[in-house]
């Protein structure tokens, strides 16, 4: 059996906050770009429900992911460290 220890598990909750911040920053700089989800789709060279998924934190998000969608979004990657993570995001 595999117990996860206190510390443990917050780091994953942290993380899972990570994601939804990162994916409501998705979302944010492509309203801001004026792209739909299936033109920052196309940019991405993947189908729209994967970006649909990065956006709803429904993806296991790969620092490549977040690198290609900084790029195509024409920004650099640290946009999306620089963002709070709370309970709330």
């Amino acid at each position: 059996m595999f117990i996860i220890g206190k510390s443990h598990f917050h780091d994953v909750k942290r993380y899972l906050h990570f994601e939804k911040a990162v994916g409501k920053k998705i979302r944010e700089l492509r309203e801001e770009k004026g792209l739909s989800q299936e033109d920052l789709a196309e940019l991405l060279r993947i189908h729209q429900h994967q970006v649909s998924r990065l956006e709803n934190a429904t993806y296991y998000l790969k620092i490549s992911d977040i690198i290609s969608v900084a790029h195509a979004l024409g920004y650099e990657p640290k946009v999306f460290f620089e963002i709070p993570i709370t309970d709330n995001s």
